[in-house]
Formats: structure tokens, sequence, C-alpha cells
């Protein structure tokens, strides 16, 4: 048996040169799964072109150069970074200082357009299989996206910035995943340089909140969440707070997750990991998004529950987080949370929800295959974006827009049932995959934004990294071919 719990098949030497060298060893498992692909587990070292035996035939991935192996590690982290840089000051601004609203071509320069592009050449350069299982669902949802933005620029109101916004915020995006999917780069750096960023650029507004409040107490996180003062933390941020705590779930699930897999995570690795996922833990509850808040602490005790330890050692820790969030409910500001469910005011949040999904659903009635138009209903418009992002999408951009993002959601759901029975519920693919599962739930139930806002596609680039780590890197048969190097004659 595999370390995943899926059947395992050998690789021999039959036909290789030095097959008969007593120094090279046989044993190489291939762990075969349906729909993900095959996770190597090399025990020694293996001549590249062996084969493997079995009945899908599948060549076993060579070893790549070393000058290779770093390249691609120094692009994954190139890429990991810059997703994380182009949601947050002052990349997110781009549109504005390039004014895409009233030159569309200029849309080429934006941020999430130009990380797609060196996605695409990243995928060029280091090419490899898409292994995400059910790829002609997924497939059908993107055509679908597409097409309904395509279709919902008839019935916009302002057509330049309709394209711009159709091109960086779903084309982009959907290209980008597709690309890195496609890629041979290393997941890990990918996934080390996203979380990293994030904290860092994160750890910036929370200095400025610091500074503006010291150690801020309920009431100073509720007040800095409406302030909107220009320099403040929510403008370091992603600017407005449900959108900021939406996206963070996206790396605080990788980081939980992750470290649960000590065979990937141990040592100062698993240390890092750790204190990287507990500053982005308080960087969202500085952001005061309470539904976000009271998620995290659910994949907190998640993690718990599947991380390898002793029984005391995770009752303790599972006490002590259930003790925390017990303290806060218990607080004044807790309290007054607690009270504010029941208020039915028109200000109330929950009455402001309602309200929001029903003036949603009038408007998707008038314009069902067109929709509103993209970024055509919203608070730039004089209307309260829907809280699901399936809705305000299926408004902007027609029916066909909203099936399609129901399917996304369905299949994120999907895959971390799947990924998770096949790897044990722990460790970086099924970190990726509840990333993707998360992050769609809690735009499905409470953002107004799917892929995109006005400025930028954060949230669809961390999607598509999200779901290229709960995927495999399989090398493609030309890279196989390439990079391939003939194994040495015994002497």
């Amino acid at each position: 048996m595999s370390p995943i719990g899926g059947p395992t098949t050998r690789v021999s030497n039959h036909g290789c040169a030095g097959a008969d060298d007593p120094t090279v060893s046989n044993s190489y498992s291939m762990t075969r799964w349906s729909g993900i692909g095959a996770v190597a587990q090399p025990t020694d070292a293996v001549p590249a072109d062996r084969h493997i035996e079995g009945p899908d035939r599948r060549e076993a991935a060579p070893e790549l150069p070393n000058s290779r192996r770093r390249e691609a590690a120094v692009l994954a982290c190139v890429l990991g970074s810059t997703v994380a840089l182009s949601g947050f000051a002052p990349l997110n601004s781009a549109a504005d200082r390039l004014s895409v609203d009233d030159q569309a071509f200029l849309v080429v320069l934006m941020p999430p357009v130009i990380v797609a592009l060196v996605a695409v050449a990243c995928a060029i350069r280091h090419p490899g299989h898409i292994t995400l299982p059910w790829k002609p669902a997924w497939a059908t949802c993107a055509g679908l996206l597409m097409l309904g933005g395509a279709l919902s620029l008839l019935s916009t109101d302002d057509l330049e910035r309709s394209v711009g916004l159709l091109v960086f915020g779903i084309v982009a995006p959907l290209v980008f995943t597709a690309s890195v999917m496609a890629s041979t780069l290393p997941r890990t750096y990918l996934a080390a340089s996203f979380v990293a960023a994030t904290a860092l650029l994160m750890l910036r507004a929370d200095i400025v909140l610091l500074g503006d409040y010291g150690w801020p107490s309920a009431e100073d996180l509720f007040q800095a969440k409406f302030a909107n003062a220009p320099y403040d933390f929510h403008y370091y941020a992603l600017g407005n707070p449900n959108q900021t705590a939406a996206f963070l779930m996206i790396p605080l699930a990788l980081a939980v997750f992750w470290q649960t897999d000590r065979r990937q995570a141990h040592g100062w690795r698993r240390a890092a990991i750790v204190v990287v996922g507990a500053s982005i833990a308080v960087s969202l509850l500085f952001v005061y998004s309470r539904i976000e808040i009271v998620g995290a602490v659910l994949l907190i005790l998640a993690a718990l529950i599947v991380t390898p330890t002793t029984v005391r050692r995770r009752t303790l820790t599972g006490l002590g987080v259930i003790a925390v969030v017990s303290m806060y409910f218990l607080s004044r500001s807790g309290r007054n949370y607690l009270g504010a469910l029941t208020v039915n005011d028109s200000d109330a949040s929950q009455v402001v929800r309602a309200d929001s999904v029903t003036d949603g659903i009038n408007a998707l009635a008038d314009n069902l295959i067109t929709g509103q138009g993209i970024g055509e209903y919203g608070v730039t418009h004089g209307t309260v974006p829907v809280h699901s992002a399936v809705l305000q999408q299926a408004v902007e951009t027609g029916l066909l827009g909203g099936v399609a993002v129901a399917g996304i959601t369905v299949l994120a759901l999907a895959l971390v049932i799947h990924v998770g029975r096949a790897v044990r519920w722990r460790g970086l693919q099924f970190a990726g995959a509840a990333a993707a599962a998360v992050y769609c739930i809690t735009a499905a139930g409470s953002l107004g934004l799917f892929l995109h806002n006005d400025t930028t596609a954060i949230w669809g680039l961390a999607l598509g990294i999200a779901l290229a780590i709960a995927t495999d890197a399989m090398p493609s048969r030309r890279a196989r071919w390439h990079d391939a190097r003939p194994a040495e004659q015994p002497r």
C-alpha cells in the first residue's frame, strides 16, 4: 500500500542501461489514484528512462537537471508572491492609474493579466498534465463563465469598463489557473511564497492598525472597520473588510492543513508554517469580519482533529481554542454581537444581507440572459452588492454566469472530499483542496464577488493557486523526452 492509501505499481529496469548494475535500486513507488494523477515516492536514485509496469503504462517522471529544478522553484516563488502583491497597495490601484475604464486596451498592463501571461510562459517552459479530476465539468463551468461575461457586454452601460473587467477579472484568472495546473512548477514553493507574501503584506497593515489604536479592543476594531480613512489598516489590506476576510481564508487554510502532515512539514519548516498561519489568523481577527472569524476557528479545530498527535494534546489544544472563543462571546462586545442578531432594524447586518438577496433576484429577473453587465451592479451604481457570489455573478453576467459559479462551488466541495479520502485529510494537497472549498463556501454565503472586484482579481488568482496545489505536477510527455538524461553506463 502507498503512504496515502492507494494502490501502488512498481518500476523496473527492463531494457535500461545499467539494468544489471547491483548499485541501481529497483524500488520506485508510483502512487496512483483516480482523477488526481500520480504522486511519486522515490526510495532511491532511479534512472530517468525507466518505465512503470501497470495497466496505465505511465512513464515515471525523470529526474530533472539541477538548473531546471532551480529555475522551476524560482518561477513558482515569483508567481506565488506576485499573486499576493497584485491585490494590495499600490498594485491594486493599477486600474485607476492606467484609466482602464476609459482606455480598455491598457488592460494588458493590469497585474492579473501580466501574472496570467507569466503563468502561460511557465507552462510552456515547464509543461505538464492537468490532473484535476472531472476536467470536462471544470472546463464547462469556465466556458459558461466566459460566455456569460461576453453576453453581458450587450447590456452594459459602460462597454470599455466592462471589457476591461471581463479580461482581467474573468479571463485572466481562468487562464492563470489552467496554466499553473498544466505546469510542473513545484507546489511547495508556490504555496510557501504565496502564504508568506500574504502574511508580510498583512503584517504591514497590522502595524498601521497598532500604530493608530495600540492593541485594539473589539470597539476599536469595529470603529476601524467602518472608518474608511486614507492610509488606514483597510487601505493597506484589500480595502473592503469582508473581501479581505474572505481572501485570507485561502492562505489560512493552506497553512493550517499543510502543517498537519509531519512528513511534508517537520522541524523548522513546520514551525515556520505555524508562525505564518498564526500571523494570518491575527490579521483576520483585526479585519473583524465575524463570520470568517468563526470559520477560521472551525478550520483550526478541524486541523487539530486530523493532526497526528496524542489524544491528550489534541484535547487540551481544542479546549484552549474553545475557551478563547467562549471568552469573546462572554465579553461585552461578544454579547452585543449576539444581541444584534435578533435586531430587525433596516441597518442590521442580517437585514441588509437579506434585502440584498431580494434585490438581486429582482434584478436578475429583468435580464436573465445578459445580466446587468460586468461591474454594473454594486456600490458604484448605488446598489448594495448581493451577499452571495453565485447570485451576484448571475446578476452581472446572466444565468450562465451564476450557474458557472454554482458549478465551481459544487466541484470544489467534491474535490476536497476526493483528495481528503486519498491523502487521509492532511498535507499540502489536501490544504489546497480545503482552501478552494472554504473560499467557495464563504463567497457563496456572504461575499458580493467571486473572482474579482473593480480593481483586482486576487481572489480568482488565489483560487487558482489553491486548485493547482490540490493537483499533482506531472510532467508532460514532451517534457519527459526533453529533460530525461541518459543513464550512465556501468564501467
